[in-house]
This record gives C-alpha cells, sequence and structure tokens, in this order.
C-alpha cells in the first residue's frame, strides 16, 4: 500500500498543517504539475515575494480536493489553479487563498504574440515579417476556432463530458495540417457531432457567456491545444526562416523558450497579463 506522502501529495488537513511548518516558510503553494511550478515561481521571483514554497499537487482533482479543504476546514495552505471553462461559469468558489490564470491555462499567457515573435528573431527572422506572419496566424486561429470555444463552454456548462479541442491539434484536425490552415472540413464535422447532443439553447446561452466575459476568445482556446498550435507555428517559421527541410522542435525546448520570453515580458512589465498575475499575488501578501 503506497501512502499519499510517498508522492509528496500529503491529502490529510493536519498533514498539510504540519508541511506548512515544518518547511519554516511563510506559506506553501499548490499547484497542479512542474510547469505550472515554474510559471507560478517566474511570476513570484519578478514580485519580489520570498518565503513562498511551490509545491506541486499532481492532479487537477487533487487542486480541487485542497480548495474544498480551504473553503470547508479554513486550511491553511494557497493553491494556484487554471480557470478552465469552469470558472467563467462561476463552478469555481472563489476564495483569498485562490489564485488563478488569466485565461483558460498558463499555455494562454505563455503563447502569446511577442514571444513567438521573439523565437523567430532569435534564428534570424526580420521583426516586421515575424510579426506580420504571428499577428496574421494569432487571427487565423482566433476566427477558425471561436465556434468550438463556443461549443466547449457549452459542453462544460451542462456536463456533456464530450472531447472537443482535445490536448493536440492533431486529435481535431488528424495528422496532415498546417499551423495556418486548418482542415475546414473536420471542424464541420466536429460540430455536427455535438449538435446533434447539446442543444441550440445551451449553444446560445454559451455564446451569451462568451460575449459577456471573455474579451479574447484566444485566450480561453484549451491550453495543450494551443500550445500544440504554437509548437507546429514556430516549426513552420524555423523552416521557412532556416531555410531547412524540417526542423526538430520539443515541446520541452518550445517551453523552455516561452518561459524565458514570459520572465523576460513579465520582468519588463511588457506583458499583458502582468498587472492580473501581480493582482493574483497579492493573496500572497496580504493573507
Amino acid at each position: 500500500k503506497i501512502s499519499a506522502m510517498s508522492k509528496g501529495i500529503p491529502r490529510g488537513s493536519k498533514a498539510l498543517a504540519v508541511l506548512n511548518r515544518f518547511k519554516r516558510v511563510n506559506a506553501i503553494l499548490y499547484v497542479e504539475g512542474p510547469t505550472d511550478r515554474v510559471f507560478w515561481k517566474t511570476l513570484l521571483d519578478s514580485k519580489g515575494v520570498n518565503g513562498i514554497s511551490i509545491e506541486i499537487a499532481g492532479s487537477c482533482t487533487i487542486i480541487d480536493d485542497y480548495i474544498d479543504k480551504i473553503l470547508n476546514e479554513d486550511l491553511e495552505i494557497f493553491v494556484a489553479r487554471d480557470k478552465d471553462y469552469k470558472y467563467t461559469l462561476n463552478k469555481i468558489p472563489q476564495h483569498e487563498r485562490v489564485l488563478f490564470t488569466f485565461g483558460h491555462s498558463i499555455e494562454n499567457t505563455l503563447v502569446y504574440n511577442d514571444a513567438i515573435v521573439s523565437i523567430g528573431k532569435s534564428i534570424g527572422g526580420e521583426e516586421e515579417y515575424c510579426s506580420l506572419s504571428v499577428h496574421h496566424w494569432h487571427e487565423y486561429i482566433i476566427n477558425q476556432l471561436q465556434p468550438l470555444v463556443i461549443h466547449e463552454f457549452a459542453n462544460e456548462a451542462i456536463g456533456s463530458g464530450l472531447n472537443i479541442l482535445g490536448d493536440h491539434g492533431d486529435s481535431l484536425f488528424g495528422k496532415t495540417w498546417n499551423s495556418d490552415k486548418f482542415p475546414a472540413e473536420r471542424i464541420l464535422k466536429k460540430i455536427e457531432e455535438i449538435d446533434k447532443i447539446i442543444s441550440p439553447h445551451d449553444i446560445q446561452v454559451a455564446t451569451s457567456v462568451v460575449e459577456e466575459r471573455c474579451n479574447d476568445i484566444y485566450c480561453y482556446i484549451r491550453g495543450h491545444f494551443l500550445f500544440s498550435l504554437a509548437l507546429k507555428f514556430v516549426k513552420e517559421m524555423m523552416i521557412t526562416l532556416l531555410n531547412k527541410k524540417s526542423v526538430n522542435v520539443s515541446n520541452d525546448s518550445l517551453m523552455t523558450m516561452l518561459s524565458m520570453a514570459f520572465r523576460g515580458a513579465i520582468d519588463s512589465g511588457m506583458h499583458p497579463h502582468k498587472e492580473h498575475y501581480m493582482t493574483e499575488l497579492d493573496k500572497l501578501i496580504i493573507n
């Protein structure tokens, strides 16, 4: 029998409270996984917040379990959570010790235009060319994916449990697609499948939610799916700029490049989501 402690995740409230004291830190912030840890640590460093230990919970389910304990047992820990589609639909209770991302996931903050432009420039691309390419790509994916994002909200609102965007472009588009040319018939087919299960009324309600509460649909594209689109775009941009037949860019190397760009943008005050995150981090200081 493996105890919960063996994975570094003490589940009981008492164990969590003891760990807090044992670590001799002001507070413990639980995040879902390793990339979330890097992301939130970058923000803490930028704001100059010390004495916070960031621990990995291991899953979204455990994070939600911790949020329950904060609400019901006044557990003295902090949690940072992706908004997903739940937050906008008021399905996640808010609390002064629960921090949220700006958009659906951390990827919606990491994959932003300036970061991808900087990757293009770092391999010799002209700023104007890279900026235009990224801008066109950004607009294209918003136009193409808006109906699917609305369906994602409807799916979450009524609990249909459908897999819509999924975690990777391949799961929706198949194996052959380009970052700026999605197979339109596959998007239509997906919408037809969903519309057999979700009523027009529920789609209309979700459309209203998106119009009222989501300023930028880009921020609500499912995070892992968006990351896969960015990886495809970066590879295609590198093939063009380096005049090669193919390039190898792993998930990890793209995440590293985006994280470095993010750190620079947050430190210089140039990232559009900086204000949101600094306000979220105030929760750690006030309490």
